[in-house]
């Protein structure tokens, strides 16, 4: 279908949808207009989609969730690929997190398809911190055949930066600080691996790839369960403002402080399956727990 005839039909739809409300909810006018213009901009973006399940396409909102989620967080659900949902693996409940290219029918600026959860935030105040906890199963991670866009990011640490000086910079103020991205690796006795990489920022609010390093964790089988934590905050060792962010897989301590502490305002966590260039991506979450301690 060509982008002419989506036209014409997201603009039948909406003559339709406007002239059935006039009459029916004329009290609720502006309300449902503001409604009709979401679901028609949905609508126009929908065609250039191609991995989109029917009924999995959520118009009204990104919180798409199931009632008495075992996972914790509130979910951000940017994908019409999949809705979350749970199955029981290893005595568990697992939340399951699928996503596929070209699969984000809410974001017209070229972002990634996502579910994840996240949380409130820890602010800056010396003591702040949180600490999260969980196992994951890897299934399944985005793959182009192109080393730089393959993968998918199972969780990542989040932050808030001021302004500094009269440089501030024009990168994003709340920058993913660091991301934990799983790679496809060998087989290894028949048995599929994936790599775990902490992707870090290395410049606040910097603009460009040079922003970034890519630094190997660890390595995990696939369907095998692993666990993983993250502990991060603000605090002063031998009299200096530190940014830490840990996180430790399979018990596996991996330690790294944040660049130019004094300017973060807020520590902040997310996860569950984002970012999918090539094919389809399946993580799996259990037992998650999160615990924050504002100042």
């Amino acid at each position: 279908m060509n982008k002419i005839n989506i036209k014409i039909k997201v603009l039948a739809v909406a003559i339709s949808l406007g002239a059935f409300i006039s009459c029916e909810q004329q009290e609720n006018d502006f309300e449902t207009d503001s409604k009709i213009i979401k679901e028609v901009e949905l609508l126009g973006k929908r065609g250039e989609e191609t991995n989109c399940t029917p009924g999995k396409s959520n118009f009204n909102t990104r919180n798409v969730d199931i009632s008495n989620p075992a996972n914790t967080g509130t979910v951000d659900d940017r994908t019409c690929h999949q809705d979350y949902y749970e199955l029981t693996k290893f005595g568990k409940i697992y939340g399951n997190y699928r996503i596929a290219e070209n699969s984000n029918h809410w974001d017209t600026n070229t972002l990634q398809p996502r579910i994840e959860r996240s949380y409130p935030r820890a602010n800056s105040k010396i003591g702040s911190k949180f600490t999260f906890k969980g196992k994951f199963i890897i299934e399944r991670v985005g793959t182009t055949g192109n080393f730089n866009t393959e993968g998918t990011y199972i969780a990542q640490t989040k932050g808030k930066y001021n302004a500094e000086g009269s440089s501030p910079g024009s990168g994003d103020k709340d920058p993913a600080i660091c991301l934990y991205l799983a790679k496809k690796g060998a087989k290894v006795n028949g048995v599929q691996t994936f790599d775990i990489y902490a992707e870090r920022i290395k410049k606040v609010r910097s603009t460009n790839g040079s922003g970034r390093e890519v630094v190997k964790l660890t390595t995990v089988n696939k369907g095998e369960e692993n666990d993983f934590e993250v502990r991060m905050g603000f605090r002063i060792v031998n009299g200096e403002k530190q940014h830490y962010c840990n996180v430790f897989i399979n018990g596996t301590p991996y330690y790294w402080n944040v660049p130019q502490p004094n300017r973060g305002t807020q520590s902040g966590f997310r996860y569950g399956a984002y970012r999918c260039k090539g094919g389809s991506a399946h993580i799996r979450w259990a037992d998650t727990k999160y615990t924050r301690i504002n100042k």
